[in-house]
Protein backbone atom coordinates (compact mmCIF):
# COMPACT_ATOMS: atom_id res chain seq x y z
CA UNK A 1 0.00 0.00 0.00
CA UNK A 2 1.31 3.38 -1.07
CA UNK A 3 1.84 6.06 1.29
CA UNK A 4 -0.76 8.55 0.95
CA UNK A 5 -0.41 12.37 1.54
CA UNK A 6 -3.06 14.96 3.10
CA UNK A 7 -2.92 16.25 -0.55
CA UNK A 8 -3.88 13.21 -2.73
CA UNK A 9 -6.68 12.33 0.28
CA UNK A 10 -10.08 12.12 -1.36
CA UNK A 11 -11.48 12.71 2.20
CA UNK A 12 -10.40 14.86 5.12
CA UNK A 13 -12.54 12.46 7.94
CA UNK A 14 -13.84 9.00 7.48
CA UNK A 15 -16.72 8.52 10.41
CA UNK A 16 -16.82 4.93 11.98
CA UNK A 17 -19.57 4.42 14.21
CA UNK A 18 -22.61 2.17 15.40
CA UNK A 19 -25.46 3.50 13.00
CA UNK A 20 -28.09 1.91 15.42
CA UNK A 21 -26.28 3.73 18.77
CA UNK A 22 -25.45 7.14 17.18
CA UNK A 23 -26.32 7.38 13.59
CA UNK A 24 -29.59 9.69 14.10
CA UNK A 25 -27.86 11.67 16.77
CA UNK A 26 -24.79 12.51 18.05
CA UNK A 27 -22.96 10.97 14.93
CA UNK A 28 -25.46 13.35 12.44
CA UNK A 29 -24.98 16.26 14.63
CA UNK A 30 -20.58 15.95 14.41
CA UNK A 31 -21.31 15.07 10.39
CA UNK A 32 -23.46 18.46 10.13
CA UNK A 33 -20.85 20.09 12.04
CA UNK A 34 -17.93 19.23 9.58
CA UNK A 35 -19.77 19.67 6.66
CA UNK A 36 -21.02 23.14 7.69
CA UNK A 37 -17.27 23.77 8.44
CA UNK A 38 -16.32 22.65 4.78
CA UNK A 39 -14.60 19.71 5.99
CA UNK A 40 -15.28 17.04 3.38
CA UNK A 41 -16.32 14.10 5.26
CA UNK A 42 -16.70 10.51 4.62
CA UNK A 43 -20.12 8.76 6.20
CA UNK A 44 -22.11 5.56 5.20
CA UNK A 45 -24.54 7.53 3.58
CA UNK A 46 -22.37 8.64 1.01
CA UNK A 47 -21.73 5.14 -0.71
CA UNK A 48 -23.87 4.98 -3.76
CA UNK A 49 -26.03 2.22 -4.36
CA UNK A 50 -24.45 -0.97 -6.08
CA UNK A 51 -21.13 -0.37 -4.83
CA UNK A 52 -19.67 -3.26 -3.13
CA UNK A 53 -19.79 -1.94 0.51
CA UNK A 54 -16.61 -3.08 2.25
CA UNK A 55 -14.55 -2.92 -0.54
CA UNK A 56 -16.02 1.30 -0.98
CA UNK A 57 -15.83 1.75 2.94
CA UNK A 58 -12.06 0.26 3.01
CA UNK A 59 -11.09 2.88 0.15
CA UNK A 60 -13.06 5.35 2.06
CA UNK A 61 -10.91 4.98 4.85
CA UNK A 62 -7.21 4.69 2.83
CA UNK A 63 -8.29 7.66 1.29
CA UNK A 64 -9.10 9.86 4.76
CA UNK A 65 -6.67 12.01 6.08
CA UNK A 66 -8.43 11.59 9.82
CA UNK A 67 -10.41 9.10 10.65
CA UNK A 68 -12.72 9.49 13.64
CA UNK A 69 -14.13 6.25 15.83
CA UNK A 70 -17.09 6.57 17.96
CA UNK A 71 -17.15 4.07 20.82
CA UNK A 72 -20.60 3.44 21.32
CA UNK A 73 -22.46 0.81 23.91
CA UNK A 74 -22.98 -1.30 21.03
CA UNK A 75 -20.04 -0.58 18.46
CA UNK A 76 -18.30 -3.93 19.44
CA UNK A 77 -21.63 -6.02 18.24
CA UNK A 78 -20.94 -4.71 14.74
CA UNK A 79 -18.49 -7.16 12.78
CA UNK A 80 -18.54 -4.37 10.30
CA UNK A 81 -17.32 -1.38 12.85
CA UNK A 82 -14.83 -3.68 14.06
CA UNK A 83 -13.57 -5.00 10.25
CA UNK A 84 -13.42 -1.04 9.50
CA UNK A 85 -11.63 -0.26 13.04
CA UNK A 86 -9.15 -3.24 11.95
CA UNK A 87 -8.38 -1.12 8.00
CA UNK A 88 -8.36 2.34 10.21
CA UNK A 89 -5.27 1.04 12.36
CA UNK A 90 -3.36 -0.51 10.05
CA UNK A 91 -3.99 3.00 7.85
CA UNK A 92 -2.48 4.98 10.74
CA UNK A 93 0.53 2.16 10.86
CA UNK A 94 1.20 2.19 7.00
CA UNK A 95 0.24 5.67 5.94
CA UNK A 96 0.47 7.91 9.10
CA UNK A 97 -3.37 8.32 8.96
CA UNK A 98 -4.34 10.61 12.52
CA UNK A 99 -6.85 8.56 14.56
CA UNK A 100 -9.37 10.30 17.07
CA UNK A 101 -11.37 8.00 19.26
CA UNK A 102 -15.25 9.47 20.73
CA UNK A 103 -15.75 7.79 23.93
CA UNK A 104 -19.66 8.13 23.30
CA UNK A 105 -21.39 7.14 26.88
CA UNK A 106 -18.84 4.28 27.02
CA UNK A 107 -15.86 4.17 29.06
CA UNK A 108 -12.76 4.11 28.19
CA UNK A 109 -11.54 1.24 29.62
CA UNK A 110 -14.54 -0.83 28.51
CA UNK A 111 -13.09 -0.23 24.88
CA UNK A 112 -9.46 -1.15 26.30
CA UNK A 113 -9.96 -4.29 27.83
CA UNK A 114 -13.24 -5.30 26.14
CA UNK A 115 -15.26 -5.19 29.47
CA UNK A 116 -19.10 -4.34 30.09
CA UNK A 117 -20.89 -4.08 26.89
CA UNK A 118 -17.75 -4.65 25.06
CA UNK A 119 -17.30 -8.17 26.90
CA UNK A 120 -20.81 -8.88 26.02
CA UNK A 121 -20.19 -8.63 22.32
CA UNK A 122 -17.47 -10.66 21.97
CA UNK A 123 -18.98 -13.01 24.05
CA UNK A 124 -21.56 -13.47 21.41
CA UNK A 125 -19.07 -13.32 18.67
CA UNK A 126 -17.50 -16.42 19.91
CA UNK A 127 -20.67 -18.33 19.89
CA UNK A 128 -22.27 -17.65 16.88
CA UNK A 129 -19.80 -16.23 14.73
CA UNK A 130 -17.79 -18.05 12.18
CA UNK A 131 -14.93 -16.16 12.39
CA UNK A 132 -11.44 -17.54 13.17
CA UNK A 133 -10.04 -17.01 16.17
CA UNK A 134 -7.22 -15.01 14.63
CA UNK A 135 -10.28 -12.68 13.46
CA UNK A 136 -11.34 -11.87 16.93
CA UNK A 137 -8.00 -11.25 18.17
CA UNK A 138 -7.11 -8.82 15.29
CA UNK A 139 -10.71 -6.62 16.80
CA UNK A 140 -9.25 -7.02 20.43
CA UNK A 141 -5.90 -5.47 19.23
CA UNK A 142 -7.75 -2.54 17.18
CA UNK A 143 -9.27 -1.78 20.00
CA UNK A 144 -6.72 -0.89 22.24
CA UNK A 145 -4.70 0.46 20.18
CA UNK A 146 -7.53 2.83 19.30
CA UNK A 147 -8.78 3.29 23.20
CA UNK A 148 -4.67 3.92 23.89
CA UNK A 149 -4.90 7.10 21.68
CA UNK A 150 -5.76 10.53 22.84
CA UNK A 151 -9.64 11.12 22.05
CA UNK A 152 -12.75 12.48 23.75
CA UNK A 153 -14.94 11.59 26.61
CA UNK A 154 -18.56 12.40 26.15
CA UNK A 155 -19.28 11.93 29.98
CA UNK A 156 -16.38 15.20 30.55
CA UNK A 157 -18.38 17.79 28.37
CA UNK A 158 -21.27 19.41 28.79
CA UNK A 159 -23.58 19.87 26.40
CA UNK A 160 -23.01 17.43 23.54
CA UNK A 161 -22.94 20.64 21.06
CA UNK A 162 -19.98 21.80 23.47
CA UNK A 163 -18.62 18.91 22.70
CA UNK A 164 -19.20 18.88 18.79
CA UNK A 165 -17.69 21.78 18.71
CA UNK A 166 -14.77 21.20 19.95
CA UNK A 167 -14.26 18.30 18.32
CA UNK A 168 -14.32 20.23 15.38
CA UNK A 169 -12.17 22.66 16.51
CA UNK A 170 -9.62 19.80 16.76
CA UNK A 171 -10.15 18.27 13.48
CA UNK A 172 -9.73 22.17 11.66
CA UNK A 173 -6.34 22.19 13.32
CA UNK A 174 -5.22 18.95 12.77
CA UNK A 175 -5.89 19.49 9.41
CA UNK A 176 -4.57 22.89 8.96
CA UNK A 177 -1.54 21.23 10.45
CA UNK A 178 -1.49 18.48 7.90
CA UNK A 179 -2.13 20.83 5.02
CA UNK A 180 -1.32 24.86 5.89
CA UNK A 181 -2.15 25.61 2.08
CA UNK A 182 -5.57 24.66 2.77
CA UNK A 183 -6.27 27.21 5.86
CA UNK A 184 -8.86 24.99 7.41
CA UNK A 185 -8.32 27.28 10.48
CA UNK A 186 -9.95 30.38 8.26
CA UNK A 187 -12.95 28.16 7.46
CA UNK A 188 -14.11 27.37 11.90
CA UNK A 189 -17.71 28.73 12.00
CA UNK A 190 -17.57 27.57 16.14
CA UNK A 191 -16.74 29.36 19.18
CA UNK A 192 -14.21 26.90 20.08
CA UNK A 193 -11.90 27.76 22.66
CA UNK A 194 -8.93 25.22 22.06
CA UNK A 195 -6.50 27.88 21.35
CA UNK A 196 -7.54 30.51 23.08
CA UNK A 197 -4.95 29.42 26.55
CA UNK A 198 -1.08 28.75 25.12
CA UNK A 199 -0.57 28.22 28.72
CA UNK A 200 -2.59 26.97 31.10
CA UNK A 201 -3.74 24.30 33.54
CA UNK A 202 -5.23 21.15 31.98
CA UNK A 203 -7.72 19.12 34.67
CA UNK A 204 -7.14 15.05 34.18
CA UNK A 205 -9.61 14.05 36.14
CA UNK A 206 -9.01 12.22 39.76
CA UNK A 207 -8.88 15.70 41.63
CA UNK A 208 -5.43 15.98 39.32
CA UNK A 209 -4.08 18.50 36.52
CA UNK A 210 -1.05 19.13 34.57
CA UNK A 211 0.16 22.34 33.09
CA UNK A 212 0.62 23.05 29.91
CA UNK A 213 3.61 25.21 28.16
CA UNK A 214 3.00 26.13 24.66
CA UNK A 215 1.09 23.56 23.50
CA UNK A 216 4.17 21.14 24.72
CA UNK A 217 1.84 18.97 27.00
CA UNK A 218 2.51 15.21 26.19
CA UNK A 219 0.01 13.57 27.62
CA UNK A 220 0.85 10.03 25.91
CA UNK A 221 3.05 9.68 28.45
CA UNK A 222 1.19 10.63 31.39
CA UNK A 223 -1.53 8.15 30.14
CA UNK A 224 0.31 5.20 30.99
CA UNK A 225 0.25 5.52 34.44
CA UNK A 226 -3.04 5.60 35.12
CA UNK A 227 -5.60 2.88 34.48
CA UNK A 228 -8.18 5.16 33.09
CA UNK A 229 -7.97 8.65 33.39
CA UNK A 230 -10.52 11.13 31.34
CA UNK A 231 -9.40 11.75 28.34
CA UNK A 232 -11.84 14.42 26.76
CA UNK A 233 -9.87 17.98 27.72
CA UNK A 234 -6.27 16.52 26.94
CA UNK A 235 -7.14 15.05 23.72
CA UNK A 236 -6.59 18.63 21.97
CA UNK A 237 -3.29 18.96 23.08
CA UNK A 238 -1.83 15.88 21.65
Amino acid sequence: MSSLSPSSSSYDVFLNFRREDTGDNFTSHLHHALRRNKINSFIYDDLNKGHEIMASLFEAIEGSTISIIIFSKNYASSESCLDELVKIIECKKVNGQTVIPIFYHVRPSDVRCQTGSFEDAFINHKQHSKRAKEKLERWRGALKEASDLCGWDSSMIRPESKLVEEIVGDILNKLNAASPSSNFRGRIQTNSSIDQQMDSTVSIGRGRSIRRRGGTLSPVKFLKKEKYVNVSIISSFC
